[in-house]
C-alpha cells in the first residue's frame, strides 16, 4: 500500500504542482519505537511503522487513511523543506503549513475532497483552536520558543496549513500555482521565510496581501459575528470581526479574512455566481467588500478586512438561505442566529458538503445547549439524514458525508464551545440526545446495518470504507438503542460479526461496541478481550488497536481499567505508540475517568507524565497538552488541574514539560495549588 501512495504522490506532485523527483533512489525506513509519525531525511525518510505499514489484518481504513497522508507528506518535503528550507526555527510553519496543506489536497483528490475537509476541519477545532484560546497560544511564526518540539503543535502544522489555503481561496488555483512555481524557481537550494513565499504569492497574482501577513505574526482565533435582514428581495448582512487577548499580544489588528459563501434556494440550487446565472437567477452583489467568482461557480468570496463591513444581495428569490464560510474558507469562529428551519435546509440541500455538515452541527450544539433545549428538530433531522443514507448512491462520498452529518458532537466538543460549563452535565446530554436518536430510529440503523453489510473480501476503496462507515455508525447506535432484555442478544451477534470479519476494520467496529455495551457478563468480555490478545500479541499494530479501543472505553472503572492495561504484559511502557494509544484515549473520550470530580483522573495523567518525563520529554508534554486548557472547564476542576500542574512542575525536569507547565500556569491564580 505505502508503495502504491508512494509512486501516487510522486506523479500527483508533478502533475499538480510541476515538481520532480530530482535523485535515482529514494528510500524508507520503518522503525516501531519513534516519538513522530515520520521524518523527511533526504532520500531516506525515516516513518513510524503506523505510518508506513498497512495490511486488512492489520490496518483500518483510518490507518490506511493515515499511511496516504503521511507517506505524501514526507515525499512533499523533498520541496517544501529540503530543496527549499526554513532559514532558521521561526520558520517551522514555512515548511510544515505548505505540506500539511498539500498532503490534504491529495487526499482529498484520492478520496473525498468534501469528506476529507470536513475531518480536517474537526480536527482543527478539537486541537488548534482550544490551543489559540488557551496559555499555549502562539502565532503560526513564533516569535520566541524555550523547548522548539514543543512547537511542532496544531498551530504551525493545522493553522498554518489553513494560512496556505486562504491564499489558494482567495488567489484562485491558476494564481496560486503561479506563485508555487515563483516560489520553488527563486528559493530552490536556499533557505526561504514565510514572507518570501506571500511575496511570491504576491507577485506572481498582482494582489496586495500585505494585511493577510497578520495570520502569520497574531495568534488567537478570530470571531465573526453575523446578522441577516431582510426586506424586498434583498438580503443584508453586517460582518463584524474581533479576535480575543492571547498570550502577549492584548489588543488584534482586523485580519484579511476570505469569506466563501453561496445561496441556495428551495430546491437546494445555487444562486450566485457564474452557477446561478445558469440556473436563472440574476442576483445583483453590492458592497465595498473586494469579491470574485474565483472558480466560476456558486461560490463567492468576500475579502473581509474591516471591523465590520456590510454586504446586500438584490433579488434573492424567497425561501433562500445564505451558505456561509463554505469550505471552512477561514479558521474563524462564527456566530450567526439563524431558525432551525433555515439550518435544516442547509444540512440537507446545501451544495457545499462542508457548510452542509456544519449545519447539522450547529443543530446538535443548539441541541445540547442546555437541559431546557428543545430537541425535536434534531431528532428529525437524524431522520431525514438516515431515509438519504438508505438512498445513497456507492460514491465513496454520500455515505461518508451523511454520517459526518449524524456525528453528535463529544462532551470536549461541546465543552470548547460552552467553556466552563461542567462537562458531565454536558456528558448527561450528550447520552439522552444519542439515547434518543437511537430508539426513535432502532429499526433503521438495523437496516443500515444489513445494507452496508461486506459484501465480499475485504477491498481498501473509498466507496467500501464509505459503506464500513456508515455500518459503524449504525452500529453504534444500534449498540445504544438495544433494551437490557436483548443485549445478551445482542453481545453474541457482535461476537459473530468479530470472528467472521476478514479484516481489522470490522473486527475493530464489533470490538468497539462490545467494549461499551453495558448489561453483559464483565468476565465473559474480559476473556474474549484475553483470547484475542494470544491470538493479536504477536502483531503490534494489531495489539496497539486492542490497547486503544479498551483505553478510550467509557463505562464506568475508566481509572481501573488503564491501570491493568499499564501493567499487562503485552504493554510496551517504553513505545511511544502504546503510550498514545492506551492514554490518548483515557484523556480525550472517557470523560468521566478524566474529569472525575475528585481529581483522581488528573492526578493519573499527572503520574504518567512525571514516569515520562525522566526518558521522553516528548511524550511526557504531550500528556500535558489536554491540562493546559484548564481555563476551558468548570471552576472546581480548574483548581484541581492547575494543582497537578503545580506538582509536576515541582519534580519535572525535562524542558519540553517545565517549558508547556510554565506557560500553561503564566496566568493561574496564586491562591490554586
Amino acid at each position: 500500500h505505502a508503495m502504491d501512495v508512494l509512486k501516487t504522490a510522486m506523479r500527483w506532485a508533478e502533475e499538480r504542482y510541476g515538481r520532480e523527483y530530482d535523485l535515482e533512489i529514494f528510500m524508507i525506513v520503518a522503525v516501531p519505537d519513534f516519538n513522530f509519525g515520520a521524518m523527511e531525511n533526504k532520500g531516506l525518510n525515516i516513518f513510524n511503522t503506523t505510518a508506513l505499514l498497512a495490511s486488512p489484518d492489520t490496518a483500518t481504513d483510518a490507518a490506511y487513511d493515515r499511511v496516504l497522508r503521511v507517506v505524501a507528506h514526507e515525499y512533499f518535503h523533498n520541496w517544501s523543506g529540503n530543496r527549499v528550507t526554513c532559514r532558521e526555527w521561526f520558520q517551522l510553519s514555512l515548511k510544515e503549513g505548505f505540506t500539511v496543506f498539500r498532503d490534504s489536497q491529495f487526499s482529498g483528490d484520492l478520496s473525498s475532497r468534501a469528506v476529507k475537509r470536513v475531518e480536517d476541519v474537526q480536527t482543527l477545532r478539537l486541537l488548534q483552536f482550544p490551543e489559540d484560546a488557551g496559555p499555549l497560544a502562539h502565532p503560526v511564526r513564533p516569535e520566541q520558543y524555550s523547548a522548539i518540539n514543543n512547537f511542532y503543535s496544531p498551530t504551525v502544522y493545522n493553522k498554518g496549513a489553513e494560512v496556505v489555503r486562504m491564499m489558494h481561496t482567495s488567489l484562485g488555483e491558476r494564481k496560486f500555482r503561479r506563485g508555487t512555481d515563483q516560489y520553488f524557481e527563486t528559493f530552490d537550494g536556499s533557505a526561504a521565510t514565510t514572507e518570501d513565499f506571500v511575496r511570491c504569492m504576491e507577485d506572481a497574482s498582482g494582489t496586495d496581501l500585505q494585511q493577510f501577513r497578520r495570520w502569520y505574526t497574531q495568534s488567537g482565533t478570530p470571531e465573526l459575528t453575523v446578522q441577516e435582514s431582510r426586506f424586498n428581495g434583498h438580503v443584508d448582512l453586517q460582518i463584524k470581526q474581533t479576535c480575543p487577548p492571547t498570550p502577549g499580544q492584548p489588543i488584534k489588528k482586523p485580519f484579511h479574512v476570505p469569506v466563501a459563501l453561496g445561496i441556495v434556494d428551495s430546491h437546494g440550487r445555487e444562486v450566485l455566481g457564474v452557477e446561478g446565472r445558469a440556473n436563472g437567477y440574476r442576483v445583483e452583489l453590492d458592497t465595498a467588500i473586494a469579491h470574485d467568482n474565483p472558480n466560476r461557480d456558486g461560490t463567492v468570496v468576500l475579502s473581509v478586512t474591516q471591523p465590520v463591513s456590510h454586504v446586500r444581495f438584490k433579488g434573492v428569490p424567497a425561501g433562500a438561505a445564505i451558505s456561509f464560510l463554505r469550505g471552512f474558507s477561514a479558521p474563524v469562529n462564527v456566530t450567526y442566529e439563524r431558525t432551525a428551519e433555515t439550518l435544516t435546509h442547509l444540512a440537507v440541500k446545501d451544495t457545499d458538503g462542508f457548510a452542509r455538515c456544519d449545519a447539522a452541527r450547529t443543530l446538535f450544539d443548539l441541541a445540547l445547549a442546555d437541559d431546557e433545549a428543545d430537541t425535536s428538530t434534531v431528532l428529525d433531522l437524524a431522520a431525514t439524514l438516515v431515509e438519504q443514507a438508505k438512498q445513497a448512491p456507492d460514491d465513496g462520498e454520500t455515505k461518508a458525508l451523511i454520517c459526518a452529518a449524524l456525528h453528535v458532537p463529544s462532551p470536549l466538543e461541546t465543552l470548547r464551545l460552552r467553556k466552563g460549563t461542567d462537562i458531565f452535565a454536558i456528558r448527561d446530554r450528550t447520552n439522552t440526545l444519542m439515547r434518543a436518536m437511537a430508539s426513535r430510529l432502532r429499526d433503521d440503523w438495523r437496516e443500515l446495518v444489513e445494507a452496508n453489510s461486506p459484501p465480499g473480501a475485504y477491498v481498501h476503496t473509498k466507496e467500501a470504507s464509505a459503506r464500513r462507515t456508515l455500518r459503524a455508525t449504525a452500529m453504534k447506535f444500534l449498540r445504544i438503542g438495544t433494551p437490557r432484555s436483548e443485549v445478551g442478544e445482542l453481545s453474541d451477534w457482535l461476537v459473530r460479526c468479530l470472528r467472521e470479519a476478514d479484516n481489522l476494520t470490522d473486527r475493530s467496529m464489533a470490538l468497539q461496541q462490545l467494549i461499551e455495551l453495558e448489561g453483559i457478563d464483565d468476565r465473559g468480555r474480559r476473556n474474549l478481550l484475553e483470547d484475542l490478545y494470544r491470538e493479536w500479541k504477536h502483531e503490534e499494530l494489531v495489539l496497539l488497536q486492542w490497547f486503544r479501543l479498551q483505553g478510550a472505553c467509557t463505562r464506568p472503572g475508566g481509572l481501573q481499567r488503564v491501570e491493568r492495561l499499564r501493567n499487562h504484559e503485552g504493554f510496551k511502557a517504553e513505545n511511544p505508540n502504546f503510550a498514545r494509544a492506551l492514554y490518548g484515549g483515557l484523556i480525550l473520550q472517557d470523560v468521566s475517568a478524566y474529569h472525575d470530580p475528585s481529581g483522581a483522573g488528573y492526578r493519573y495523567v499527572a503520574d504518567r507524565t512525571l514516569d515520562y518525563d525522566k526518558e521522553n520529554g516528548h511524550i511526557a508534554s504531550l500528556l500535558m497538552t489536554e491540562m493546559s486548557k484548564w481555563n476551558d472547564i468548570d471552576s472546581r476542576r480548574q483548581e484541581l488541574i492547575v494543582g497537578e500542574l503545580r506538582r509536576v512542575r515541582s519534580l519535572a525536569t525535562s524542558k519540553e514539560v517545565i517549558d508547556k507547565v510554565d506557560r500553561s500556569l503564566e496566568n493561574a491564580p496564586d491562591a490554586w495549588g
